[in-house]
């Protein structure tokens, strides 16, 4: 076989598994839906574009009518395969997974189009016939292997542009109206030039505009990354705020408790001498009184949940007084895993549920249940290997959850609802896990939130 033939065959071998590789790169890198094993969908997205150019270069071979019907056959059977595998290997819903490969790869064939004919453009500036074809052969590859580099280098930027922590999917729908936005330009550039003749001019003319739609593509991106930074750093913010907020309240309340308890120290011999005086007359009644009123001062005077953490105690503290407005109580046990949760998560997890807790008992038909039935439970649990921070609460109605996150009953959904997803990132970001529950008691309804994290 000729040399050349040969090494144009390796060539299209490549370019084929490309763009298998790339596809199954930009479903995890780009849109962020993730893999149940990511090494393993790269391996065999590589494998299945070595088979399928393989197929597709044994068909190239084959003479007769049929031909273009086979080779197109073979093209489109390398690709489903490779979307089932993908469909197969991906987390989540089945209709998510199906939509996210099968737009993913339609839309990395249109980019390896663009930079296809960008490559032709370039090509087409050198005059044939004033290179030895061994030149031009030479030129090609060259070209052809720049482009390649150039078409990961774009994915990879658009992947680096979305940071490690934008760990969002892309919406499926923004997914579909930038591949049909992508393919409605270029077959449109792409098709009149090929019923035409390209001049040098219009040549230039058309590279320019689809080197403008790789750009445009990539500050989109740019720009919904910095908003959602811009996102998270507004919610940074609030968190914050809530957290000072919460720790000022608590040390106003330990200083007043503590002016308390001197006050009390300094007047305890006289509640001693006024103690005795009662006992010596047997007046046994205003004596019980009269501890039950110090006992009541000294409750007062307690604010601290005494978790063990400083920052737990004064978001507590905070939404205890909340709760008792509401008519209800926070009950707390158990202590903190010391330097787990940051102040920061510590303060959307807390914050986040207990908000939430206070909420559902502010409503009217569990004001009406019986008070030891309105508690609020918040516990702190440690085993071997995991912490558990629960929060369970009597509810009115049972939540509707959707994707494993409750979905606001408030008409304005875009404003509400952030309260819970604010507990799950906090979780991830410490390594847990968040899970919402309801269930059915005698009184009614009971909801639990639940954050895992593991000890070690």
């Amino acid at each position: 076989m000729n040399p050349v033939r040969v090494l144009v065959i390796i060539f299209q071998l490549v370019i084929v598994v490309s763009i298998f590789f790339f596809s199954a790169y930009s479903v995890d890198a780009v849109f962020r839906y993730k893999y149940k094993n990511r090494k393993f969908a790269y391996i065999m997205s590589l494998a299945i574009g070595i088979i399928s150019g393989t197929a597709k270069e044994i068909v190239n071979t084959l003479e007769g009518p049929e031909f273009p019907l086979i080779y197109e056959i073979t093209e489109m059977a390398g690709y489903l395969l490779l979307a089932a595998v993908l469909i197969i290997l991906l987390q989540g819903k089945v209709w998510r997974r199906i939509l996210a490969v099968l737009m993913t790869v339609e839309l990395i064939v249109t980019i390896d189009a663009i930079f296809s004919t960008l490559r032709e453009q370039f090509v087409g500036f050198f005059n044939a016939e004033s290179f030895p074809k061994e030149i031009l052969v030479l030129l090609f590859f060259l070209i052809e292997a720049f482009r390649l580099a150039l078409e990961f280098v774009f994915l990879f930027l658009i992947s680096r542009i979305r940071g490690k922590k934008d760990d969002t999917p892309m919406p499926l729908p923004l997914i579909g109206i930038i591949m049909v936005v992508l393919q409605l330009i270029s077959s449109l550039i792409i098709q009149d030039g090929a019923e035409s003749d390209w001049s040098r001019d219009s040549g230039i003319i058309r590279i320019t505009a689809l080197l403008l739609m790789l750009l445009i593509f990539v500050l989109f991106f740019y720009i919904r990354t910095t908003r959602n930074e811009r996102n998270d750093l507004k919610d940074l913010n609030r968190t914050n705020e809530e957290l000072i907020a919460s720790q000022t309240k608590f040390f106003e309340a330990q200083a007043k408790a503590d002016d308390e308890i001197r006050s009390m120290r300094h007047d305890m011999k006289n509640n001693i001498q006024v103690l005795s005086l009662l006992l010596e007359n047997g007046d046994y009644d205003e004596m019980r009184k009269y501890l039950e009123e110090m006992g009541e001062n000294l409750s007062s005077a307690d604010i601290s949940a005494h978790t063990g953490d400083t920052i737990a105690d004064a978001i507590i503290a905070d939404k205890k007084a909340r709760a008792k407005e509401a008519g209800s109580d926070i009950k707390v046990s158990g202590k903190v895993l010391p330097g787990k949760i940051s102040p920061v998560n510590m303060c959307k997890i807390l914050g986040n549920l207990l908000d939430n807790a206070v909420e559902a008992v502010s409503d009217p038909v569990i004001k009406e249940l019986p008070e030891e039935v309105r508690i609020i439970e918040l516990q702190f649990k440690k085993t071997d290997n995991f912490f558990m921070i629960s929060v369970s609460n009597p509810c009115s109605k049972i939540p509707v959850i959707e994707d494993g996150r409750i979905v606001t009953s408030k008409a304005d959904r875009k404003s509400h609802g952030f309260g819970l997803h604010n507990v799950e990132t906090a979780a991830k970001d410490c390594g847990g896990e968040f899970t919402v529950s309801c269930e059915e008691k005698a009184f009614g309804l009971q909801f639990l939130a639940e954050v895992i994290i593991q000890a070690k």
